[in-house]
């Protein structure tokens, strides 16, 4: 079951094949036991589809018109491309879920970003804490998503809303500005800076 909620259709196939493989190695198996082992395979496919959060009616109907077969009048052939054919149909809708919901964390984590900028102690460790996700596995997934690093995510943020500052007809010195958009220190905001938008903070706020 794990092999199907991973949307591993190569391995999940495999196990089909596998198992049908096991049986058929029995010399004059009984057919009920070919009936039970392929109820089970579906019933473990009902239950991964029961976890999609939208109802796919042609796969409902696929999955009913195999569970009203009676395999014992097929082959073992034709059985394991009708179950392979369904798992890779599960299996598909699985990765689908998962880009979605994948996609979904991360808009959450860009908001959060948006939110808490200001607070020198947001970080990875900190986000992944915020979202009950390991931090490695975030950084990971981040990254995979967005096409950049989480923590240079953060910073792109924090510096954009320097930048925003720095423009502004206001009294805030540059250090007010640094400890306004999250960093503790003044001297890694000054370099973080420089190495972001290529002047230092005073050239910027001089020259536009």
């Amino acid at each position: 079951m794990s092999l199907l909620k991973n949307g591993d259709w190569d391995n999940s196939s495999k196990l089909i094949q596998k198992l049908l493989g096991q049986l058929n190695l029995v010399p004059k198996y009984h057919p009920l036991a070919l009936q039970s082992l392929c109820h089970n395979i579906l019933c473990t496919f009902i239950k991964v589809f029961e976890e999609f959060d939208k109802v796919d009616e042609d796969l409902i109907k696929e999955i009913t018109n195999l569970f009203s077969t009676d395999f014992c009048m097929y082959p073992i052939d034709y059985i394991y491309t009708s179950l392979c054919n369904l798992c890779r149909k599960i299996c598909l809708k699985v990765q689908e879920n998962k880009r979605i919901n994948l996609s979904g964390i991360c808009a959450n984590v860009n908001k959060y970003i948006q939110e808490h900028y200001d607070d020198e102690n947001l970080s990875v460790a900190e986000i992944a804490k915020v979202f009950s996700i390991n931090p490695n596995y975030l950084s990971s997934l981040y990254r995979e998503q967005e096409g950049i690093s989480l923590h240079k995510a953060i910073t792109q943020v924090r510096i954009k809303k320097a930048c925003e500052l720095l423009l502004l007809p206001s009294t805030m010195t540059i250090d007010d500005i640094a400890q306004k958009v999250g960093f503790s220190s003044v001297r890694t905001f000054y370099r973080v800076f420089k190495k972001e938008m290529s002047v230092s903070p005073g050239t910027y706020r001089n020259s536009n």
